[in-house]
């Protein structure tokens, strides 16, 4: 098993996001720890900073020429089930756009691996990663007690030296819509008092902007680009604004109490989860957020 290849689909930038890319790196470090010595990464993307990421790592990437869900994209992956004569290699694709047709054809090429929380049973794919409640050996909890899929620097409990004083606003990796923004243009009196970070991933297309206004507005406030630790600078915060997204898993397994905002209804399954396991509270979809409802 060791000796096959072992690809990784996903696709992540300014639009996407990163999670499905980062939390892919992370499985792809276990097949490595495991001993599989042929781990590459198909990626479709507009953001560079992806490749390098995935680079940073040690694997090797493709640039695919289509997104995921498209039929063009299905055709080129299965040039790639016979490469070097492989019998059968392990796909692993996260992804939330790939219907039962998809599934089923990449199934016929590949040993497939699914990681999805929103499909409720698993049809096609050989191994399900995700949040269906039917116990059997093709699906693995997604947020399991045992099984997660956050980055390991989350993983170390250790307790910081001083006391958390910090607000943390973050809305993932990308932020399309730059709800960013919204926050510090809607709350500038709330947040005066408070020493606040702001950090920004590495697919947030409104960089230049948010640099060149807000420290006008707000001599209380630092921003943060896309770094490669966050954890060191949350572990400073006593509270968090955060988008549903992989971070705000990652918050919780700091213990940092956060206020959440979805960005797309994929992300409806995080917040469900943090809300029932007393980690958040939910301020409602980004679209839907008004000031004068929210209580601060």
């Amino acid at each position: 098993m060791k000796g096959k290849e072992v690809f990784f689909r996903c696709d992540g930038g300014s639009d996407l996001g990163l999670g499905h890319i980062t939390r892919s790196i992370e499985l792809a470090l276990g097949f490595k720890k495991l001993g599989f010595k042929k781990v590459i990464f198909f990626v479709f993307s507009d953001n560079d900073i992806v490749f390098n990421k995935i680079k940073k790592k040690g694997f090797k990437s493709y640039r695919c020429p289509y997104p995921l869900g498209k039929k063009k994209d299905l055709y080129y992956m299965k040039k790639f089930s016979t490469l070097n004569n492989c019998k059968l290699p392990i796909l692993v694709c996260d992804s939330f756009c790939l219907d039962n047709f998809y599934l089923k054809e990449y199934s016929k090429h590949f040993f497939l691996v699914l990681i999805n929380e929103l499909i409720k049973e698993n049809k096609y794919s050989n191994i399900l990663i995700g949040t269906t409640k039917k116990k059997n050996h093709s699906v693995i909890p997604l947020y399991g007690k045992k099984t997660n899929l956050i980055r390991n620097e989350f993983l170390d409990n250790r307790k910081i030296k001083k006391k958390p004083d910090k607000i943390l606003i973050t809305m993932g990796a990308g932020d399309p819509d730059n709800i960013t923004s919204w926050f510090l243009n809607n709350f500038v009196n709330e947040l005066r008092n408070e020493n606040v970070y702001v950090l920004l991933g590495g697919a947030y297309k409104y960089k230049k902007e948010i640099y060149t206004k807000f420290p006008k507005l707000y001599k209380n406030i630092k921003f943060f680009f896309d770094l490669e630790k966050p954890s060191k600078i949350m572990r400073e915060t006593y509270f968090a604004i955060s988008s549903s997204g992989n971070m705000s898993l990652e918050l919780a397994s700091l213990g940092i109490p956060q206020l959440l905002v979805s960005l797309d209804k994929t992300q409806r399954t995080i917040t469900k989860f943090l809300i029932k396991n007393n980690c958040a509270f939910y301020l409602g979809f980004y679209k839907d957020l008004n000031k004068k409802k929210q209580v601060w």
